[in-house]
């Protein structure tokens, strides 16, 4: 990718392709830039070939297979798999976690000059792996070729553009609550990438979004992050659980010097997905809805008095706007760059180890029968 502008056919590659993320998000948007021309695909993963999730997509992976924009890798089965690509513009990381900084290691070298490396959250699974991506980077001389890409973070960049006005009319500011929560079990195909627990898969959002809230701009800052003291954690597993780690968190902390927040993470909780965050004043409240994607300006009697639309299709705009933008992708809503992104991990690993053996829960309860165990 030239981000100064030249105007050469990017070379693109996404790592992890046939993960479900990527086959809903990511690869029917890149397979159709393909098609067209304006990029070549090299798809990767671990299996003997690329899914494709419907006939729109097989049909432009087609197409732009059969012009030699589109190549799918068997990492497995092809140690070299980089040769194919020797130089990258773009490398988009959406692999499990454990597997993040290492790829994006092994890409460094092969990076164009303006080339960027972008990775799904979280950063990894280990604080350890990220260290030594930042070691490979210092030694490399690269100040900030490698991002992290929060798609909660992205969706609320309409409400950051004007949080404060926003927030003013709602007085005071008084605390924040937000919930994370899937109604269904792990399926058994995501254990393996969900094992570590609901903390570093959602928790990650939860700090991403409060960072956001509390910087001076659209984007979750090093800065904001230093505001944020965690207080209390608490864990368990649903019964029959797939993965070793927490199914169900709630954590508190401050943040914003000294804004209280309270956090629900987790899998299997309640009847229906709750997926919210709400911020409270003296006057009123400010509900972020993520199932529906629109937010809610509320007086004090619950009336609503304004309303907006979060940001609709936020991995294909993000995707859109790295390619095609002029500028660095760390200006674009949802990009986090490195060292906030190392913070963050840094937090959730100091979050799960204050999880102590955790109690189990009945798949459906609410989270307060499930606190009621802790």
């Amino acid at each position: 990718m030239k981000l100064n502008g030249a105007s050469t056919i990017q070379q693109v590659v996404l790592e992890g392709c046939n993960g479900v993320w990527a086959r809903e998000h990511y690869l029917p948007f890149l397979a159709n830039k393909a098609a067209e021309g304006s990029i070549k695909l090299l798809a990767v993963d671990v299996e003997r070939e690329v899914k494709l999730s419907g006939a729109n997509v097989a049909s432009s992976w087609r197409s732009a297979a059969s012009r030699g924009n589109a190549v799918f890798i068997n990492k497995r089965e092809n140690e070299s798999y980089h040769d194919v690509m020797s130089a990258a513009d773009l490398v988009l990381v959406v692999t499990p976690d454990r597997y993040h900084c290492s790829i994006a290691r092994s890409w460094l070298s092969r990076l164009t000059e303006g080339g960027a490396i972008c990775i799904e959250k979280p950063l990894d699974a280990t604080v350890e792996a990220a260290a030594a991506l930042e070691r490979s980077l210092a030694e490399a001389g690269m100040t900030a070729p490698v991002y992290s890409f929060d798609h909660y973070l992205a969706r609320i960049y309409p409400f950051l553009t004007k949080c404060s006005s926003y927030m003013h009319e709602i007085g005071t500011f008084a605390g924040i609550r937000c919930r994370i929560l899937e109604s269904h079990r792990i399926p058994p195909e995501r254990a393996s990438t969900l094992d570590t627990g609901a903390i570093p898969d959602l928790f990650c959002h939860v700090l991403a979004l409060v960072c956001g809230l509390f910087s001076q701009d659209t984007a979750c800052t090093p800065a904001s992050l230093q505001t944020i003291r965690l207080e209390k954690v608490a864990g368990a597993r649903f019964a029959g659980s797939p993965i070793s780690g927490e199914t169900f968190a709630r954590l508190e902390f401050t943040a914003g010097g000294g804004i209280g927040v309270v956090s629900d993470v987790g899998y299997c909780v309640g009847e229906i997905q709750e997926k919210h965050m709400v911020l409270t004043g003296a006057r009123g409240s400010i509900e972020l809805d993520f199932a529906e994607d629109v937010f809610s300006v509320l007086d004090s009697d619950g009336q609503q008095v304004e309303k907006g639309q979060l940001l609709p299709n936020h991995v294909e705009r993000f995707l859109d706007d790295v390619l095609s933008r002029n500028g660095p992708p760390l200006l674009l809503p949802g990009v986090i760059g490195f060292d906030a992104a190392l913070d963050i991990l840094t937090m959730l690993d100091t979050a799960r180890s204050k999880v102590i053996p955790v109690p189990e829960y009945r798949c459906g309860d609410s989270p307060e029968r499930i606190l009621e165990r802790l």
